[in-house]
């Protein structure tokens, strides 16, 4: 895992921390609240405007006989072809099991589906002209990005329960299998007086 954790290709990309507060939970207990994921692309977006774009809630929805499916591409997009996918990991190891399936199923329908890159492609024209070929998708030029927001310091693969590292060390593997690129990066927490979530 630690060979995997590695900076974006662009080195002036800005990558903020998520916000948190304290707070007292309805039992009297001390807690935390954490920025909201949505509230958190958007921020990141904004500052490297040129050089990124919220794919957030931009779900893919057009698959055959089965209009209730639903997909998110990813969370942000970079000019490099990094396709960043963004989750806040507390206690709970299900967020991150949700994370690397995101890459996962992402990278197939990438692979199977023409309407799902055509679905990218128009995503992010208005920035990155010609951002993959529809026909001849160069896998080796796309990277996902797992960004797993953790507030403890230290290495990523230190930080996380034993069968979430079994689970994305089995992600890793079948995304490069495939052909992609990998890579993850530590967001860390910082604390604030005060913020305010959209939800």
């Amino acid at each position: 895992i630690d060979k995997y954790e590695l900076p974006l290709i662009d080195s002036t990309i800005n990558i903020p921390k998520i916000y948190y507060k304290d707070e007292v939970s309805l039992k009297k207990k001390p807690t935390i609240k954490v920025e909201d994921e949505g509230d958190y692309n958007l921020r990141f977006v904004s500052l490297n405007n040129d050089k990124c774009i919220c794919l957030d809630k931009n779900n893919f929805r057009d698959f055959p006989n089965r209009p209730n499916d639903q997909v998110e591409i990813c969370d942000i997009v970079t000019a490099n072809k990094e396709l960043i996918c963004v989750k806040t990991y507390k206690s709970s190891s299900s967020v991150l099991s949700h994370l690397f399936m995101q890459g996962i199923v992402s990278s197939e329908l990438l692979i199977d589906v023409r309407e799902y890159r055509k679905k990218l492609k128009n995503s992010v024209k208005h920035k990155f002209i010609d951002f993959i070929d529809l026909d001849n998708l160069n896998r080796k030029d796309i990277t996902f990005v797992y960004a797993i927001c953790i507030k403890k310091d230290g290495r990523i693969a230190d930080n996380l329960p034993f069968f979430s590292k079994i689970s994305l060390r089995q992600s890793i593997k079948n995304l490069r299998i495939l052909d992609f690129n990998v890579k993850l990066i530590r967001i860390p927490f910082e604390k604030v007086a005060n913020f305010c979530n959209r939800k």
